[in-house]
């Protein structure tokens, strides 16, 4: 998802979006998965946009 996307989708959506990511994916992939890389990257733009909606 864009930021801009984000930023439009409802926090409970994204919460069930993330959810199903990680249950599918083995956690290998989700929100949460993103923004620890991003993080470790000392990228956080995406983590902040997470952070801030929910």
């Amino acid at each position: 998802m864009r930021p801009s996307e984000i930023k439009q989708t409802d926090c409970s959506e994204l919460q069930v979006i993330a959810r199903w990511w990680l249950i599918y994916s083995d956690n290998r992939f989700g929100f949460s998965v993103q923004v620890k890389i991003y993080v470790e990257r000392n990228f956080n733009i995406f983590g902040n946009i997470i952070e801030q909606k929910c």
